[in-house]
């Protein structure tokens, strides 16, 4: 870290004000794309917006924040609205499932402790193999997709 291209603060990864941003991203666009999704039944990517709105905000002056810093509250964000996408699409199939004519779950606060445990469950899956997939996916890859190029180039911007 002690490289001419990194500064103390543009070294701190997982800090409060990135953890916190995230998690208020995350409920942000969480709750958006919730809403968006059991009304139109699709949802948007927050990637970007969430870039966006690290890098603006991690640029002033009271909230100064490195690039680093910047990732972990976008990342934060964009997870938040991924968990709640295989929420409103799971849980009301569990609904219309029908297992010899009768319906699987009746109500959903029936199933509250089963939903949670599904939700955790596929929320820790997809944790673990992002684990053993960031290096092919995130590091080593040359980021074909658009919206990884996007975000990227976000980040990058917000640079000093």
């Amino acid at each position: 870290m002690s490289s001419a291209n990194h500064t103390p603060s543009a070294g701190r990864e997982l800090s409060l004000k990135s953890v916190g941003l995230g998690v208020l991203l995350a409920f942000i666009f969480g709750s958006a794309n919730a809403y968006l999704g059991l009304v139109a039944g699709q949802t948007v990517a927050a990637t970007i917006p969430a870039a966006v709105i690290a890098m603006a905000l991690f640029r002033l002056p009271a909230f100064r924040g490195g690039v680093l810093e910047q990732n972990i509250a976008r990342t934060a964000g964009s997870v938040g609205e991924a968990l709640v996408a295989g929420a409103i699409f799971t849980l009301p199939a569990f609904m219309l499932v029908e297992v010899d004519g009768a319906r699987l779950w009746k109500d959903l606060r029936a199933h509250y402790w089963e939903a949670s445990a599904i939700l955790l469950a596929g929320g820790l899956a997809g944790v673990f193999f992002i684990i053993l997939l960031r290096r092919a996916l995130c590091v080593d890859a040359h980021l074909p997709w658009p919206e990884s190029v996007a975000s990227a180039q976000v980040v990058r911007a917000g640079q000093d």
